[in-house]
């Protein structure tokens, strides 16, 4: 029911994203001032950083996938490797159908920097680089999930941001983005559920459960943040065209990008010994020792 809801929870809030940012003249303009505000704060640092987007194509993403099955297969869980595949294939699948061909940007009659009509909604490239760590944090051991969260929300949400200091994307497509991603991680995750339902959740530990604690505060930090900026510049009705709105409204749409990145990997990892209760004790290297200390112990 959880990861149901998780579901539900996201495509209802890409459509609520969309309609926002969309379909009303106060949002169209703050989501223009970010785009606007991330071009005119380029530094070397962001031109050194936006190297990563050379790397996020469909290449890198065919070989990520191979890698993610090849993970889940040395660890004999062949419908984790078919789930992660899923995982990849569905949510990119749906951003390139919904920015094609389903969800269209009408002109408002407002001055853009951008094509009025232009839709970027959701990110192709946010969408491969959170598909693929969302994926990652699903094929491994529980131990390592928690790293490969954290490290995945950075390169996530650094990746998605490059893509507003390139002039590709304003912040609603890469939130957009994490969202499709995190409705199929969650559908998928619930079939695995599902089919596991008659199998006790694999224990955690500490580190885990720290880890999605922190995610979660995180998320919740910079959703606060961005959103109470977001409203200053709204409310107040400052010039969206002067630089120091331009500056505020890409710091905000900085942190609800990355703050929706933590939020949903949050709710994976919350969820994920359901989804792979066997995990434990799943894999060759853990079956080896525990045999080898159990025949040591009887002097065979």
């Amino acid at each position: 029911m959880w990861l149901a809801g998780v579901a539900v929870g996201c495509v209802a809030l890409t459509a609520l994203t969309y309609d926002l940012a969309v379909h009303t003249t106060r949002g169209r303009l703050l989501d223009g001032a970010s785009l606007r505000g991330a071009v005119e704060s380029r530094s070397g640092v962001t031109d050194a950083v936006e190297g990563l987007l050379d790397v996020v194509s469909v290449a890198s993403l065919l070989g990520a996938g191979v890698v993610l099955a090849l993970i889940a297969l040395a660890r004999s869980r062949r419908e984790l490797a078919l789930a992660a595949v899923v995982v990849v294939i569905g949510a990119n699948a749906t951003t390139q159908v919904l920015k094609r061909y389903v969800l269209e940007r009408p002109d408002l009659g407002i001055l853009e920097s951008t094509p009025a009509t232009l839709n970027s909604m959701p990110s192709g490239h946010s969408t491969v680089a959170f598909s693929v760590v969302v994926a990652l944090v699903l094929v491994l051991p529980v131990r390592l999930r928690p790293a490969a969260a954290a490290f995945g929300v950075v390169y996530a949400s650094v990746a998605a941001i490059s893509t507003l200091s390139a002039g590709w994307h304003r912040p609603s497509d890469s939130i957009a983005a994490f969202l499709v991603v995190g409705a199929w991680a969650a559908l998928v995750g619930a079939v695995l559920a599902v089919q596991h339902a008659d199998q006790a959740p694999a224990p955690t530990g500490d580190t885990h459960d720290r880890a999605t604690r922190r995610l979660g505060a995180t998320s919740a930090y910079l959703l606060a943040f961005g959103g109470l900026v977001a409203g200053v510049i709204v409310t107040t009705q400052l010039d969206t065209y002067g630089q120091a709105a331009q500056v505020l409204a890409y710091v905000a749409g900085g942190g609800l990008v990355a703050g929706t990145g933590a939020a949903v990997m949050a709710a994976v990892l919350a969820v994920t010994h359901r989804i792979a209760p066997r995990d434990s004790e799943g894999t060759v290297g853990q079956g080896s020792m525990f045999w080898f200390r159990r025949n040591r112990l009887s002097g065979s």
